[in-house]
């Protein structure tokens, strides 16, 4: 048990009575236990530099039961991705039959899958930084509906990612630097297997999470102990002011000149497979989820 942790949670929640100050607390506690926890890892990456501005992987797109077993919306998005990809660019679907294809992962991560000790999606993460730190390319969630064509430009760079616009009362982890669903790199870029390393030593030596964005968490402390990672990340990221925006309204009826707007200014928009979008309301009208996979 970790007491050097548990401590200061418990002080934590005792102090702070308001659920967004104890959650603005609770990310300094979790911040600090990252980062003494892989010091020696964090040293290690400290001075590494990015290898290069050729990103030659592929794009990945996960859906762990298989493309015979996606839902509606997975699919939707999922064929969506292959027809905006780069010409030539490769789009390889990761599920549980060929992941040992593209990546090796330790014993120990599948045994505590199995076992129940760790969920899928931090699986997932492991998977995720793993492969981009080993092999470069571009992650895609399975749930991101890509608007317009995807660049080549985009593979032409030390790191890739997308931002929202910057928000004050932001309560997250990564500062509204990136998005983790989203996100790429050349291969054995210092921030991937920084983070990549730490994860992995993280499930060798904990059976539980200490938090469910431990991803964003590690990405950061390997952001912040890397000159070089800052500077490419930094340049690398491009604005995405709609892409949480669009689920929230994608029920309502669509209005035709906010609809072009957010399609002017956004490639990607992020939707669930967990909502029941609708294309027309129950009066008939069409929305905006109908609208956008109408509008090619």
């Amino acid at each position: 048990m970790d007491w050097e942790y548990i401590i200061p949670c418990i002080f934590t929640h005792l102090k702070y009575k308001d659920p967004i100050l104890r959650r603005k607390a609770m990310r300094s506690v979790n911040h600090a236990f990252f980062e003494r926890r892989f010091s020696k890892i964090l040293e290690k990456y400290k001075s590494a530099v990015s290898p290069g501005y050729e990103n030659s992987g592929p794009i990945w797109v996960c859906w762990l039961q298989g493309e015979e077993n996606m839902p509606p919306i997975v699919k939707l998005c999922y064929e969506r991705l292959k027809l905006m990809a780069p010409k030539g660019r490769e789009v390889v679907l990761l599920h549980m039959g060929n992941i040992a294809q593209y990546v090796q992962l330790p014993e120990c991560i599948y045994e505590k899958l199995r076992k129940g000790k760790m969920s899928y999606i931090h699986f997932s993460d492991v998977m995720r930084m793993s492969l981009l730190a080993e092999r470069g390319g571009i992650w895609i969630d399975s749930t991101i509906y890509v608007h317009r064509a995807i660049p080549e430009s985009i593979f032409n760079k030390p790191y890739f990612s997308v931002r929202t616009v910057f928000d004050f009362n932001y309560v997250g982890v990564n500062r509204c630097l990136w998005k983790c669903f989203l996100m790429g790199a050349v291969a054995r870029s210092p921030w991937f297997c920084c983070a990549a390393e730490m994860k992995q030593e993280y499930w060798k030596t904990m059976d539980y999470a200490v938090d469910y964005l431990i991803m964003d968490y590690l990405l950061l402390a390997a952001y912040d102990h890397n000159e070089d990672t800052q500077c490419g990340v930094d340049a690398g990221v491009e604005l995405a002011p709609h892409i949480l925006e669009f689920e929230k309204i994608a029920n309502e009826p669509c209005d035709e000149e906010k609809f072009r707007k957010m399609c002017d200014e956004c490639r990607w928009f992020k939707l669930s497979y967990k909502i029941p979008f609708k294309e027309y309301t129950e009066d008939g009208l069409l929305t905006y989820y109908g609208r956008l996979i109408s509008a090619e």
